[in-house]
């Protein structure tokens, strides 16, 4: 499961990444892919360029530890570039939630290393950082192959994203489901408790106790305050019967309305 919570569902950021107009986010969602992306291939170049040259790189850890502080530092001028001014009655928001699921993204171990391995981004970081060793590295972000491997990260990042949307349905279908479930058992246990004639008569039982007497002073002493303290004159008319379950707040309310002086 996602270890940050971010406060959206994840069905609209998606829907919204994909070009549809979500109100959260605006309309903007391929531009916000383009930012991305760029500050991917600033994070993965500056990372490349620190390297200590002839080491074999460590992919998981290249992209976790290096590139990732980077990208992160480049996203927010990288965002600033592509929306502002002209989005930026949202552009906190989303920036917010891009910086959360990214910083997810690589924190989340399985989520991580499970997309990364699947897909080429290995072989790629590997066979560039031979190139950059024999003196033929990328002069910029735009090289071909930075662009390359930022399209294949943002790729695992996008089915991240749909792997979370997809949790987050199974989790929101397995509640209801289970409120469903406690709805049905209850119905089924006070249905099995007794029969609908004894429910009936005892309904009908007359009726016993001081409920009905409490409950008059208590709305006697609120119309008593409303009519003569000029504090209390905005009081509602309303109070609150609280209690479980089968206590007989019903058969008070029952009881209680013949005794009005209609």
């Amino acid at each position: 499961m996602l270890a940050v919570r971010i406060s959206t569902k994840m069905e609209a950021f998606v829907r919204f990444l994909d070009g549809e107009p979500v109100e959260e986010y605006g309309d903007k969602g391929t531009v916000v892919l383009f930012a991305l992306r760029h500050a991917i291939q600033i994070g993965v170049h500056e990372a490349l360029r620190r390297r200590q040259p002839g080491i074999p790189i460590d992919v998981f850890r290249f992209l976790k530890f290096d590139a990732f502080h980077i990208l992160v530092y480049q996203l927010r001028p990288a965002l600033t570039a592509e929306l502002l001014p002209v989005d930026n009655a949202h552009f906190e928001f989303i920036y917010d939630v891009c910086h959360r699921l990214i910083c997810a993204f690589f924190i989340t171990e399985h989520h991580y290393t499970n997309l990364i391995s699947n897909s080429q981004i290995s072989s790629s970081l590997r066979n560039l950082a031979h190139d950059i060793d024999k003196g033929e590295g990328p002069a910029t972000e735009n090289d071909d192959r930075i662009i390359k491997i930022s399209q294949q990260l943002l790729s695992c990042f996008r089915q991240y994203l749909a792997d979370i949307k997809t949790e987050e349905e199974l989790a929101q279908r397995a509640e209801r489901t289970l409120i469903l479930t406690s709805l049905n058992t209850q119905e089924k246990l006070d249905g099995d408790l007794l029969d609908p004639d004894k429910w009936q008569n005892a309904w009908n039982w007359p009726y016993g106790g001081k409920a009905l007497d409490a409950l008059e002073t208590k709305l006697q002493v609120n119309a008593h305050a409303i009519r003569n303290d000029v504090n209390k004159e905005q009081m509602s008319r309303i109070i609150p019967v609280v209690q479980a379950s089968g206590t007989g707040k019903s058969r008070l309310s029952e009881e209680y309305v013949p005794s009005l002086p209609f």
